[in-house]
């Protein structure tokens, strides 16, 4: 019984590793950069990319910046942001989406609120909390049918069905 749970669970970390290389792989550029900031009582901090942080430290909604390299004129008038968990208890579940906000400006650095922001809290062990940039190739306020679900939340069908190129990435550790 134990070595067939050790069993699952390889198999399960080993579906979500190539579900995030797929992801990486997919896209991505050095023209856009997101920085990631959390505020709290001692104040703000960016993150770097894989930073472990305590629960406490991502309570509220962070705020984001995106950075282009392009002049404005040639940047694309909306992004859109989805903080995702792989690291979901089971593998029947593509990922848990925690926050989207779409038809992000960046020049004012402002959007669309589609699911608001849900402190990670993971049942047990560490969970790794992905912040994806996409650009989007038109606005999504009223393109998107329904609001996404945040269990069962399947990124590649999302990203796919609005047809997003993800620009930028990073990620943070939490632990239970």
């Amino acid at each position: 019984m134990v070595s067939l749970k050790r069993k699952q669970r390889r198999q399960t970390k080993r579906r979500v590793s190539r579900r995030i290389r797929r992801y990486r792989t997919r896209g991505g550029n050095n023209q856009v950069q997101l920085d990631v900031i959390f505020a709290n009582d001692s104040g703000s901090m960016k993150v770097t990319k894989g930073q472990q942080l305590e629960r406490s430290q991502v309570q509220t909604a962070p705020d984001f910046k995106i950075k282009t390299a392009i002049s404005n004129s040639q940047t694309p008038n909306h992004y859109t942001l989805i903080m995702w968990d792989p690291d979901v208890p089971t593998a029947s579940q593509p990922a848990w989406a925690h926050y989207i906000v779409t038809d992000i400006n960046p020049n004012r650095q402002r959007g669309i609120t589609l699911l608001d922001y849900m402190p990670p809290s993971p049942p047990s062990g560490i969970h790794r909390y992905f912040f994806t940039l996409y650009k989007q190739a038109a606005s999504l306020a009223a393109a998107v049918d329904a609001i996404p679900q945040r269990p069962n939340f399947d990124l590649a069908a999302f990203v796919a069905a609005n047809q997003l190129q993800k620009a930028a990435e990073t990620y943070i550790k939490v632990a239970a």
